[in-house]
């Protein structure tokens, strides 16, 4: 399992950070993402005018949740958190959009759902502008 093998090690080494769910009184991980910096070369962005020639990203590098919670809605909280601290960071420094590497098809549409684009590289490699997120969180737009 990613957390347990990789997650304290990449945070230590300041590759990523990973945020886990876990219900109350329970040790077991019932879902859990990871978040870094990244950025995108211009030539991957569908619409690039007016962009610096590395586009700043904050990555979703992994986003899973458990099989027995799945369809339950805790993708979706995830997701959700992942998108509030995406808006903190960006408070601080620049980011242009929350970018994610799907697994496959299905998950390509889960991201969809919610704005998720592809970028011009590959059709599992989507964004979506932080400009699209703001609006969710009204109360916590300030940037």
């Amino acid at each position: 399992m990613y957390v347990k093998r990789y997650a304290f090690t990449n945070a230590r080494k300041g590759f990523s950070k990973t945020y886990v769910a876990v219900y109350e009184g329970q040790n077991q991980v019932q879902g859990y993402y990871s978040i870094s910096v990244d950025g995108v070369a211009l030539d991957l962005m569908p619409t690039p005018a007016g962009m610096p020639s590395k586009v700043p990203l904050l990555l979703i590098g992994r986003l899973a949740v458990d099989n027995a919670n799945q369809n339950r809605g805790l993708g979706t909280d995830l997701l959700m958190h992942a998108f509030q601290t995406s808006m903190k960071v960006a408070e601080a420094v620049g980011i242009y959009a929350v970018a994610v590497d799907a697994l496959n098809e299905r998950v390509k549409h889960f991201y969809e759902k919610f704005g998720f684009t592809p970028f011009t590289d590959s059709s599992l490699h989507l964004f979506l502008p932080l400009d699209e997120i703001r609006p969710l969180f009204p109360a916590e737009s300030n940037t």
